[in-house]
């Protein structure tokens, strides 16, 4: 799904804007990073612009599932996946809940370990709250991704 919002904000000097995702934002070096992250599942081993386009395109032809992304000075420094489906929640009375899953990745080494990754994850659930009423957010991550660990449990999530 495309959002039908987006957000600008300032960090100090540096214009942000985190918005949808879309198949001309992917980069080369977006590519490379995916290419080089220990943390994302499901990279294809033939990983190229082309097929990486068809990737993003096929999300947001979906009404679950979308990709934004931030971009510092019109530059795309890292990425959050949000699906709304809840198909791993037990127990739980779905039907009630508006549910989503969020996974953020920032992949720009010059935009690390300076908060960013809460500003994604803080964009992604205002916007996707602004956008598609969700009110409960989950986290996903692979256990052993101490950095996206720390930024979801800074952020409230327990």
């Amino acid at each position: 799904m495309e959002l039908e919002k987006f957000l600008t904000f300032k960090i100090n000097d540096w214009k942000c804007e985190f918005r949808t995702l879309n198949e001309i934002d992917v980069s080369q070096n977006y590519i490379n990073a995916l290419k080089r992250n220990n943390f994302l599942e499901k990279i294809p081993q033939k990983l190229n612009l082309k097929n990486q386009k068809k990737y993003i395109n096929e999300i947001l032809s979906r009404e679950d599932e979308t990709i934004c992304g931030l971009y510092i000075d019109k530059r795309l420094v890292g990425s959050c996946g949000m699906q709304t489906y809840s198909t791993f929640l037990h127990n739980i009375d779905t039907k009630k809940l508006n549910v989503a899953t969020i996974g953020i990745f920032l992949f720009d080494n010059n935009f690390k370990g300076i908060g960013l990754g809460k500003v994604i994850l803080w964009a992604s659930i205002f916007l996707l709250h602004e956008c598609s009423r969700v009110e409960w957010f989950t986290a996903g991550m692979l256990k052993d991704n101490i950095a996206s660990l720390k930024t979801f449990l800074s952020c409230g999530f327990k």
